[in-house]
């Protein structure tokens, strides 16, 4: 009795603790030769469980962190079965940043989904995951730099130019402005007869206003 109650205690201690996923990442180099360590801060470990492709069930996401040499740890998975294991970072590019995890009774498999891949198609890989340097490429930011005065007028232009409606507004605006000069430029006596025109109307006596 008292060994059924041992091991009865002992099954519930692990099951509370569950399993450990692990794996390391090696530490790129910078320019210096020195391990850049930002990675260790600035890239995220994630632990999906594959069902929730299938079933749309809200299962949790568990979260790991990278320790100062680069090893990763994923705590406290409960279930078994199989899961899906996604790294990313704001400062490198992993070529290979899906793997697939399968946590049996006794044992822990690692799988590598290929990128571009569906999730059915696996190559078996070591596990605890081990992650080479040779497998990340530094992202490389550009900052955008200041507008010129070409550019900042350029831009409205083309939008202007690419829609019809503001097209044809921009003509109809253009040719009322300019409608004055080019009728003076074509008949240069037509301001003389538009004044003419007025000091007549202006010379007529009022109207007279019947009683």
């Amino acid at each position: 009795m008292l060994r059924v109650l041992i091991v009865i205690f002992v099954f519930l201690v692990s099951s509370s603790l569950g399993f450990e996923i692990n794996g390391r990442i090696e530490l790129p180099l910078l320019a210096t030769g020195e391990p850049d360590y930002t990675i260790t801060s600035r890239t995220r470990i994630e632990l999906l469980p594959l069902s929730k492709y299938n079933d749309n069930n809200n299962k949790k996401i568990l979260h790991g962190s990278v320790l100062k040499d680069g090893s990763f740890h994923i705590p406290d998975v409960n279930d078994l079965g199989s899961y899906q294991l996604v790294i990313s970072s704001l400062d490198y590019h992993f070529l290979k940043n899906r793997f697939k995890i399968d946590i049996g009774d006794k044992t822990i498999s690692a799988y590598e989904f290929p990128i571009g891949s569906e999730y059915t198609t696996t190559i078996k890989t070591s596990y605890p995951i081990l992650i080479t340097k040779d497998s990340l490429i530094r992202r490389n930011y550009i900052e955008q730099r200041s507008k010129s005065i070409i550019e900042s007028i350029s831009r409205p232009i083309s939008i202007i130019l690419n829609n019809r409606i503001y097209l044809a507004c921009a003509v109809l605006i253009l040719l009322t402005a300019l409608l004055p000069t080019l009728i003076n430029y074509l008949d240069p006596e037509f301001n003389e007869k538009v004044k003419d025109l007025n000091t007549q109307q202006q010379s007529l006596p009022p109207p007279n206003k019947s009683d």
